[in-house]
């Protein structure tokens, strides 16, 4: 670095004139400054590189932790649910247990009103609704579903927060209503993406989830402590029933709805519930279909007494009673095969076992108002393929 000293001026002026010594001292001190202001520019240069990395360093280990960490719990949740052996069925892993933030998405509502059976075709449908169309379900807060079942969690706050969308939706024009409540309704597959909606309507047809029915099998999967209950209760009945295994042995379930059904306006609505001659011969189809095997009958009604009075004749039939619904749908969902009746909830049983369903043909009266919930009077939309009718 040059320096410049007024004493070295001062000796000039011995042997040169003073305009010449001036003329150094300008130069010399112009140097200086420009060799200041490159210093300067370099340091600020410096110290705008730093400021910019150090953030995306801090964004970078960020990143790179929380990568780690969802590896780390996706192992960890791999190793628990490995951990869960149920003996007496397959059961499906479980969903992941938080779903996608709902903030930017349009909500998808709808009333969940109804029993057990009603609440699973309802969600069902939403559930795929919202997955296909861009939506943000939302749910009734303390769901009852979500006691029973592996449904994926969302976030509670976002739910309570955004379910007043729901009101106001519910007066505007964004409604959809379903045609038939027991048929598929293809205007809904139709619908607009990313627009919020209300639905309204039950939903009772499979074909609304067909595509994603091992989804839906995933999330209607009782959780543990329901699964392990009702797997020691089947067990303790049938070690009494003297059943051994399934090479010698088939369980069959039976669910007979009656109560409300029998009530003075379902019937005038046009809802039929079977009588006895149906489950016998449902249970002479079984002892026919293995002839090799012993049959034994798992019964569950909300009318146990009736249903206890007409099958009291019959060989190894065991009578469910002060069981919830839902441990009485875990119990039979385990059976090998399902004698349903009328609604949804021995329907939903009967699905679950992947097994033979006998149904009753007759679902509705003729002409009723509860005839037109089925698109033409056809059930095919409402009776999962494959299914055995009779009377």
């Amino acid at each position: 670095m040059l320096t410049y000293h007024s004493k070295e001026c001062i000796l000039i002026n011995n042997v040169m004139d003073y305009q010449t010594c001036c003329l150094l001292f300008l130069v010399t001190v112009a140097f200086l400054l420009v060799q200041n202001i490159y210093l300067r520019q370099n340091q600020i240069k410096i110290e705008h590189t730093a400021i910019q990395d150090s953030p995306r360093r801090e964004i970078t280990t960020h990143l790179s932790s929380t990568i780690l960490n969802e590896r780390r719990e996706e192992s960890e949740n791999k190793h628990r649910y490995n951990l869960i052996n149920i003996s007496t069925t397959q059961i499906a892993k479980p969903l992941q247990t938080h779903v996608r933030t709902g903030r930017s998405l349009p909500v998808g509502c709808m009333i969940f009103n109804g029993r057990l059976g009603n609440l699973m075709f309802k969600y069902a449908f939403l559930h795929v609704m919202s997955k296909t169309k861009n939506l943000y379900p939302i749910l009734p807060d303390d769901f009852e579903l979500a006691r029973y079942f592996t449904l994926p969690v969302y976030e509670s706050q976002e739910q309570n927060s955004r379910r007043a969308e729901c009101n106001t939706i519910a007066q505007e024009a964004a409604q959809e209503a379903e045609r038939w409540s027991c048929s598929y309704d293809d205007k809904f597959l139709k619908m607009s993406s990313n627009k919020k909606v209300y639905f309204l309507g039950y939903f009772q047809s499979w074909k609304y989830w067909i595509k994603h029915e091992d989804e839906i099998r995933k999330i209607f999967t009782f959780n543990t402590e329901i699964e392990e209950e009702a797997n020691e209760n089947l067990s303790n009945i049938l070690n009494e029933m003297g059943f051994r295994d399934s090479s010698t042995g088939v369980v069959v379930g039976i669910h007979s709805r009656r109560g409300d059904y029998l009530s003075k306006p379902a019937m005038d609505y046009g809802y039929i519930t079977p009588n006895e001659t149906y489950y016998l011969n449902a249970m002479r189809y079984f002892r026919e279909k293995f002839p090799t095997k012993r049959i034994f009958f798992i019964a569950a009604s909300n009318d146990i007494d009736w249903l206890r009075q007409k099958l009291n004749k019959e060989e190894n039939v065991f009578f469910l009673q002060e069981n919830q619904p839902f441990m009485d749908m875990a119990i039979l969902a385990l059976c090998d095969h399902v004698i349903m009746s009328s609604g949804t909830f021995g329907w939903w049983a009967g699905w679950m076992t992947k097994g033979i369903v006998v149904y009753y043909k007759h679902i509705f009266v003729p002409k009723s108002y509860f005839s037109h919930a089925f698109r033409g009077g056809d059930i095919s939309d409402f009776i999962y393929p494959g299914w055995v009718g009779m009377t």
